[in-house]
C-alpha cells in the first residue's frame, strides 16, 4: 500500500507540478482516483483475499459445529462481490440511472451511496448477533476495519459528491478528499485482511 500511494504522489508531481498529464501512460496507471489500474487491481486482490480467508473460517467453523458458518459464508460472498465490483466499477455505473430515478441531494451526486448504505444497514441487523458473539479482540478490529471503511467509502464520497456537484471534478478540494477517500478505501481492506491473516 505504501508503495502504491508514493508513486501515486509521483503522478501527481507528474500531472500537477511538471505539467505531464501522461508520462507514459505512468499517471493513469498509478493514479488513486483512476480505475482500472494497480491501485484498483491491489484492492480487488485484497477483497479476493479477505473472502478466501472467509470462507476458509466458514469452513472450519461448519466442521467445528460451529452456529455462525453461513454468516461467513456470507461475509466471503460479499467481499467477492466488492472484488468483482471495484475491478468492474458496478457501483459507478449506478449513478446516471438512479440519479435520473430519485431526487437527491448535493452530497449525494454519486448516487452509489444509497443503495448501498441500504444495504449495510440491512447487513448490520442480519449480523448484530453474529458481530457481538466475536470475541472483543476480533469485534474491537472489524470495529476499527468497519470505521476506516466508512469514512473512506462512504462519508468522503459524500464530501466529494458535494464539492463535484458544485465545482466539477477538476479541483484541489475535490482531488484531496478524493484521494483520502481512495486511501482510506484501500487501508480499509487491508485492515480486514490483517485482522484474519
Amino acid at each position: 500500500m505504501g508503495v502504491l500511494l508514493v508513486l501515486h504522489a509521483l503522478g501527481r508531481y507528474l500531472r500537477f507540478g511538471l505539467g505531464y498529464d501522461y508520462a507514459w501512460g505512468f499517471v493513469p496507471l498509478f493514479n488513486l482516483n483512476d480505475e482500472m489500474n494497480f491501485p484498483t487491481l491491489y484492492s480487488s486482490a485484497l477483497f479476493l483475499i479477505a473472502a478466501g480467508l472467509f470462507w476458509v473460517i466458514a469452513n472450519l467453523d461448519r466442521q467445528s459445529g460451529g452456529h455462525y458458518f453461513r454468516h461467513w459464508w456470507g461475509l466471503a460472498t460479499i467481499f467477492g462481490f466488492l472484488a468483482c465490483d471495484e475491478m468492474l466499477i458496478l457501483h459507478e455505473r449506478l449513478d446516471a440511472p438512479l440519479r435520473g430515478l430519485l431526487v437527491l441531494p448535493s452530497f449525494l451526486y454519486y448516487a452509489w451511496v444509497v443503495p448501498y448504505s441500504l444495504g449495510l444497514v440491512f447487513g448490520g441487523v442480519i449480523y448484530r448477533r453474529f458481530f457481538f458473539d466475536l470475541d472483543p479482540e476480533t469485534r474491537s478490529g472489524l470495529l476499527l476495519s468497519a470505521g476506516v471503511f466508512l469514512t473512506g467509502a462512504l462519508l468522503l464520497e459524500m464530501v466529494g459528491s458535494a464539492i463535484v456537484s458544485g465545482q466539477g471534478v477538476f479541483n484541489a478540494p475535490y482531488l484531496i478528499c478524493s484521494d483520502r477517500r481512495r486511501a482510506l478505501g484501500t487501508l480499509r481492506v487491508d485492515s480486514f485482511k490483517l485482522r484474519f491473516a
